[in-house]
């Protein structure tokens, strides 16, 4: 039986991991760092053009990896974790962002509070009863016309784990019916893993 991820799993794995719960275990901390630099040139590639000047929800920020590289191009970053340990380094790393810590349903913010969204490899630990209701979360958040950035594992010839479900690019479009899709790229073996991701570019409907 699967027990589904909770906050306190994940509390859990940062307390033993620290950082390394968001990269690949067997990684080295130089290793874990020398990806999360090329994790971060490859996003910044993308959100460079799409979100400047605009307030955006880093959605799964973690420990704030990707929150400082986003405030550079954002008018303001708000960053929403389920783990209480992951936002407190968070707020250490990136001061100039907001954080907050989530019940893992519903984001803490009004409707179309923002007029962004980048998400790094969370979709994909969220488990089938809960994933549409989240994004429909995002969806609510988010203005008309705001873009919203995902990256996400595909591996689907491997088995569900514990914390990771292997979707389809196209099951992350049906979670998505209110936004179209401006660009999709199939990313192989980034991690040096065997595993393929996508990064989608997403806009919501106006």
């Amino acid at each position: 039986m699967i027990v589904y991820p909770t906050q306190q799993y994940w509390d859990d794995r940062y307390g033993k991991q620290r950082d390394k719960t968001v990269g690949c275990n067997s990684f080295t901390i130089e290793q874990f760092s020398k990806k999360t630099e090329e994790s971060i040139d490859l996003a910044k590639a993308i959100i460079d053009p799409i979100f400047i000047g605009r307030r955006v929800l880093d959605f799964g920020s973690g420990v704030g990896r990707f929150s400082a590289m986003l405030s550079q191009f954002c008018s303001h970053v708000h960053g929403v974790d389920i783990s209480e340990w992951a936002i407190g380094k968070a707020r250490t790393r990136s001061p100039k962002c907001d954080f907050k810590v989530y019940d893992g349903r519903t984001i803490p913010y009004g409707n179309e509070f923002f007029e962004g969204c980048f998400s790094w490899t969370v979709l994909q630990h969220i488990p089938p009863t809960e994933i549409n209701g989240i994004c429909d979360e995002i969806s609510r958040v988010l203005k008309g016309g705001s873009p919203l950035v995902i990256y996400e594992n595909i591996s689907t010839w491997q088995e569900d784990k514990v914390h990771i479900w292997f979707r389809r690019p196209k099951d992350y479009m049906i979670f998505f019916p209110e936004f179209r899709v401006e660009s999709e790229k199939i990313v192989n073996d980034f991690d040096r893993t065997g595993e393929d991701h996508v990064l989608f570019v997403f806009r919501k409907n106006l």
